[in-house]
């Protein structure tokens, strides 16, 4: 999806965003606990929409240092509200670049709705230390038995400008040094943890 629709997408979304996301958005706790937060932590969340991770990264350990970007200045705005410690930037997470490097990074469901995810995760790599972690969590093609429906699903998120993406995995695999993948509900969704970016 191309960002000026995200942004529309989102005036409206971000209204019941909290309500309905729970719905369909699974295992975002397990990826924020994948992140093993440490106290003095500097964590950045591309395309952290109304704070969900970042508020969960707090209860777990309140010294840290919290930054959020997202597109949509809607989604920003309950995002603000929501974590008053945290420090929020709207942009593109292809291209924003923060000042600073941190020690961990999340995404969650969020490259499934870009074009250019390559760049995104590239740029994420770009904002990370040398020990950084980055863990992301998102839609996946359905494997086993949910596999016969996915079909139908895979039709449901392009109608909403979403893709699945099974080649995600094999990519951060060429510019990280350790990668471990889990997938959930028979590939409804994975969760992927990767450590120490390559140069």
């Amino acid at each position: 999806m191309k960002p000026e629709n995200l942004d529309r997408f989102y005036r409206f979304h971000s209204l019941i965003y909290d309500f309905t996301r729970p719905l369909f958005l699974p295992n975002r706790l397990k990826a924020v606990k994948a992140l093993n937060i440490q106290p003095k932590d500097s964590i950045i969340d591309f395309g952290c929409g109304t704070g969900y991770n970042l508020q969960k990264i707090i209860k777990i350990n309140s010294n840290v240092n919290i930054k959020g970007i997202d597109f949509s200045k809607y989604m920003l705005k309950k995002a603000e509200k929501k974590v008053p410690l945290g420090q929020f930037f709207t942009g593109d997470i292809k291209n924003i670049k923060l000042e600073m490097k941190a020690d961990k990074i999340i995404s969650s469901y969020v490259l499934s709705m870009i074009d250019d995810w390559q760049k995104a995760i590239l740029n994420m790599k770009k904002h990370l230390k040398k020990n950084g972690v980055l863990v992301i969590i998102d839609f996946h093609p359905f494997q086993g038995k949910l596999k016969p429906l996915y079909p139908l699903f895979n039709f449901w998120l392009k109608a909403h400008g979403v893709y699945a993406r099974d080649e995600i995995t094999g990519f951060v695999k060429k510019h990280f040094k350790s990668v471990e993948e889990k997938k959930y509900y028979s590939g409804y969704c994975f969760l992927l943890k990767a450590k120490y970016p390559l140069n």
